[in-house]
């Protein structure tokens, strides 16, 4: 009503005389944590039907992204629209700079294209990343399986015999391979959380890990870093880690009275 009446469509907002109380509106609850990343027994589970996948159909290029989204924590866009070029083999880095998104056409239509930017034109997306062994192997394999079996789309890294691999063939991927292996379908995006999620956990600073996810700001990172452990797991590291604060010796003398007079000591 405010736009409205800024741009003369009507002479008054009705709302100016109406007093919301902003207190009284309840913001939705965000996911739970475990519905936003892959806890580390579903990430293995994943991992195995991904490989007995490629053990049946070896030139799967699909499970190829997934596996590097783990590794390189891209949006799937990003990794969709990565070239052979991006890769300097000698400094061993990828240069992250375009993505799949859909644009309009001559008619206003909208279409997927590749552009020659990353999210929202960002600046901060546009980065060099490390490659390690791990990487290196993976797209000599992804080339290796295109040479063999005659995909080719330009200078595109990820394709088929369809052509360039495209962010929905991904995604399907993905929630198919999560049903098979017996795990809550979880998105890409959820795979870029549990990257973010796994550097933190390893004491990667958090700057760091915005410059990797190639975020503009550090609040949007820290939106990124959940609990992807587990609460059984978590539960276990609290208690060892506060082991030593207890205090009380005449807790741990009425514990240790308990033990010897329970039936396992006799």
């Amino acid at each position: 009503m405010k736009y409205t009446k800024k741009k003369g469509l009507i002479l008054s907002n009705p709302y100016d005389d109406i007093e919301i109380k902003v207190n009284g509106c309840k913001p939705p609850n965000n996911p739970k944590d475990e519905s936003r990343v892959y806890f580390p027994e579903e990430k293995e589970k994943l991992f195995r039907q991904l490989n007995k996948r490629l053990m049946q159909m070896p030139y799967e290029t699909d499970a190829y992204v997934v596996f590097l989204l783990f590794k390189l924590g891209l949006r799937i866009g990003e990794a969709v629209a990565l070239k052979w070029s991006d890769i300097d083999w000698e400094a061993r880095e990828i240069h992250i700079h375009r993505i799949e998104s859909r644009v309009e056409d001559e008619n206003g239509k909208l279409k997927v294209a590749i552009c020659e930017y990353t999210k929202k034109k960002s600046l901060a997306g546009d980065r060099y990343l490390p490659l390690s062994d791990y990487e290196i192997n993976l797209f000599q394999t992804v080339k290796r399986n295109n040479e063999e079996e005659g995909y080719l789309d330009g200078d595109f890294i990820f394709c088929d015999k369809e052509g360039r691999t495209k962010i929905r063939e991904v995604d399907n991927c993905i929630r198919a391979q999560c049903r098979h292996a017996g795990i809550e379908v979880k998105s890409a995006h959820d795979i870029r959380r549990t990257v973010a999620s796994e550097m933190r956990r390893k004491k990667v600073a958090i700057e760091d890990i915005q410059w990797y996810l190639g975020h503009n700001d550090e609040a949007t990172t820290r939106t990124y870093i959940l609990n992807n452990q587990g609460k059984q797991k978590t539960s276990r590291q609290i208690v060892n880690a506060l082991s030593e604060m207890n205090g009380s010796d005449v807790l741990m003398s009425t514990q240790k009275c308990r033990n010897e007079k329970s039936p396992e000591a006799l």
